[in-house]
């Protein structure tokens, strides 16, 4: 990253406080924007993000804190609400005190409950909506309940290279179960040069 301050000082042009305090130049570096915060009460069944425009964005980034229920199944991102079977996935786990693994799965996967118990769950995910290419997703997510500890790392994307992303929901992907919690939407803004 490069700042770029609007004053120089030397030994012949001494700046002042006002000088330091003038806009600045940043290049080279970038970081996100809040588009919305969504506060989930008891009983939700999904999170709908819309007026997007994945072809302005380079990158969505999604970040939740959530307590699945424990008939809950996973919790999935569907880009444009398609909930058909368009995603190619796959899952690493790391369970205490039991075991590890991988599993494919056909869903973009933000979390999932563990042995039909409330689950609390806190993850954050990219997805790259430009049309064109495979979008890109990457999760993840640490799990905490009674006497145990899980995290996964899911990665997948979805097969429609045509449409343009306008909107994310999040939801689960069985039919029974709620959840409930905060789930934040970011996205990507670089710093090209400009104050």
């Amino acid at each position: 990253m490069k700042i770029n301050h609007a004053k120089v000082a030397s030994p012949t042009n001494r700046v002042n406080i006002d000088d330091f305090n003038a806009d600045h130049v940043i290049s080279g570096a970038y970081g996100y924007t809040l588009i919305e915060e969504k506060v989930l009460g008891v009983g939700s069944t999904q999170a709908l993000f819309e007026n997007l425009n994945g072809e302005d964005e380079e990158e969505y980034f999604l970040e939740g804190f959530i307590v699945l229920t424990s008939d809950a199944s996973s919790l999935c991102l569907y880009p444009n609400s398609d909930t058909a079977a368009n995603y190619v996935g796959v899952v690493f786990y790391g369970l205490n005190p039991s075991s590890t693994g991988a599993s494919n799965t056909t869903t973009l996967r933000l979390g999932q409950p563990n042995n039909n118990v409330i689950t609390q769950l806190r993850f954050t995910a990219s997805f790259y909506p430009k049309s064109g290419f495979l979008r890109q997703f990457e999760s993840h997510c640490s799990h905490a309940l009674a006497g145990r500890s899980l995290i996964t790392h899911n990665a997948g994307h979805w097969t429609n290279i045509v449409d343009t992303v306008n909107s994310l929901l999040i939801k689960l992907d069985g039919a029974s179960g709620s959840f409930q919690g905060k789930i934040r939407l970011w996205k990507r803004i670089n710093f090209d040069g400009g104050e």
